[in-house]
């Protein structure tokens, strides 16, 4: 199992059903869960809060037809984001980073998470 950045539990209920995997669905609404565990995030692009969802299933091909398909989502929503324009002004001293904040003249700028692990 692995995680994985989706979206709405809904939408994740959704693309569930539509794959034939109605159980699963039901877990991702309701929060029930049986057998080894696939843990998607729930995390809209832009954003850097998410809350975990466990899908249960024992079925290894379910488990990775479930990474398979989200990460096909997850890509698209990815593509589908709007762009951040992005400026880099000037090489950043080691020094200036501290912990997850990097320092730039008083200004602190947290790093981004990645959008898939």
């Amino acid at each position: 199992s692995g995680r994985i950045f989706s979206w709405e539990p809904e939408r994740v209920a959704e693309m569930l059903v539509e794959m034939e995997l109605p159980h699963l669905a039901q877990n991702a609404v309701t929060g029930r869960v049986h057998g080894s565990s696939l843990l998607l995030i729930r995390q809209p692009v832009g954003t850097d809060e998410g809350t975990g969802l466990l899908l249960k299933t024992t079925d290894p091909k379910e488990q990775r037809d479930v990474v398979a398909k989200v990460k096909e989502l997850r890509a698209q929503e990815i593509a589908n984001a709007p762009k951040l324009p992005m400026h880099v002004a000037k090489k950043v001293d080691p020094s200036a980073v501290k912990g997850n904040t990097l320092n730039l003249d008083g200004t602190k700028v947290s790093r981004l998470p990645d959008a898939v692990c």
